[in-house]
């Protein structure tokens, strides 16, 4: 699960070396934005990946194996029609987009070419969702990381030719990723059906009135939770903004280290969501503490061994990421603020995985409502005390980061207490 999640923020480091190379400040900061106005639409759709995992688990922990398949083929249906409307709705969703983060007119250009052409693959990305969320659902790592290796390498692959031998700029990097989302999900259809036998389902199995009632519910919780985890980095991203393109593109240099850790980490934090989802499902609640316990202990001990690696390696890859001086002075300024992320923020990838495993979305909806609440008082707080308004950002930022944790670890009893007590 760990090397599966790794080569995602990977991609996207490749992504900022290949456009880094130009030594253009506004490209590096159009992909800055275009990623994060990406994120959110995109990742506030990441519900189909988790809701496919913890319903799948728990499936599989009954042993329920022709819900396994419906489960699979809800998600596949859901992802279709949400990716058309993204599609069909990307003109106004760009340019509400750009309105609200403030950013140079060379650098909206940019962002309106790397968008327009990311999101005529909308719907095979969200179909990509649910297909990793079932094959992590069912506990098939390798699975799992054939399946991202495949598209994020072809991902990589056609992007660095596309800007590098082609110079296509920003809509190279676009390309490659329409590229490696089509093959991602033809590598997804072929495991499928190599593994499982054809299933007849009827209409009525799909649609099962409460089945899809369960899905909608923790799907809408998880969204909800999505939406206000982008709308922090929005504020992050509109306040780097305000510091100048140079601030920004440091900041989105350094915001690549926080994903790395996310997606590091999260490999064990899906590790618990397939594990303890498993253990709700069988109604094992031993098994499910012992999962919960496990899964934390080991992604500490990897969250202390990735922090001492970013020591070594954050400036190096910002040296070698931009010949822009200004830009690489910046991020050598504020990268002590990602080499400690792995420790802030380990509890709160694990807590995430253990919650949406066990299929409370709505806790987890209601400590992430509370810890932005936190984030924008920390925010007006040390904005105040510092004169250095990036450091005043960055300590923020940790502090919404800690509380997340925070707050599900104090909500974790009573949710066990009320999920086994029969």
């Amino acid at each position: 699960m760990t090397l599966a999640y790794l080569t995602t923020p990977l991609l996207g480091m490749v992504d900022t070396y290949l456009i880094g190379q130009l030594g253009d400040a506004e490209a590096i900061a159009a992909i800055a934005v275009g990623a994060l106005l990406y994120s959110v639409l995109f990742t506030s759709f990441n519900f189909l990946r988790m809701s496919t995992t913890a319903l799948t688990a728990q499936s599989l922990g009954r042993g329920d194996l022709r819900e396994l398949h419906l489960i699979l083929f809800r998600g596949l249906i859901l992802a279709l029609g949400l990716g058309l409307v993204a599609f069909l709705m990307h003109q106004p969703i760009i340019k509400l987009g750009l309105w609200g983060i403030g950013a140079t007119e060379g650098v909206n250009q940019y962002v309106w070419t790397y968008l327009t052409i990311r999101l005529f693959a909308a719907p095979l990305t969200l179909m990509n969702y649910v297909a990793a969320g079932w094959f992590m659902g069912l506990g098939r790592g390798w699975t799992s990381l054939a399946h991202q290796l495949i598209l994020n390498l072809t991902n990589i692959v056609f992007s660095a030719i596309f800007v590098l031998y082609w110079d296509m700029g920003v809509a190279g990097v676009a390309w490659g990723t329409v590229v490696g989302e089509a093959v991602g999900f033809l590598v997804a259809c072929i495991i499928y059906f190599y593994n499982n036998k054809l299933t007849v389902v009827s209409f009525y199995d799909i649609f099962e009135k409460q089945a899809i009632k369960q899905m909608l519910s923790m799907n809408s919780n998880i969204l909800i939770r999505s939406f206000i985890l982008l709308a922090s980095f929005y504020i992050f991203t509109r306040m780097s903004a305000k510091g100048g393109t140079e601030t920004l593109a440091a900041n989105e240099i350094l915001l690549h280290f926080f994903y790395l850790a996310g997606y590091f980490l999260d490999g064990c934090a899906v590790a618990a969501e397939q594990l303890c989802g498993q253990a709700k499902g069988a109604r094992q609640k031993q098994a499910f503490r012992q999962a919960a316990m496990l899964t934390s202990l080991w992604n500490v001990i990897m969250a202390c061994l990735l922090m001492i690696l970013f020591i070594f390696i954050v400036p190096k890859f910002i040296t070698e990421v931009t010949p822009n001086l200004e830009v690489q002075k910046l991020a050598l300024t504020y990268s002590i603020w990602v080499i400690i992320i792995p420790l802030t923020g380990v509890m709160a990838f694990q807590m995430d995985g253990i919650f949406f495993g066990a299929g409370w979305a709505t806790a987890v909806r209601q400590q992430m409502i509370a810890s932005l609440i936190i984030f924008i008082i920390l925010l007006w707080i040390f904005s105040s005390i510092f004169t250095d308004q990036n450091i005043a950002l960055w300590l923020s930022f940790h502090g919404f980061i800690i509380s997340r944790w925070v707050i599900l670890l104090w909500m974790y009893f009573p949710n066990e207490r009320r999920s086994f007590e029969s």
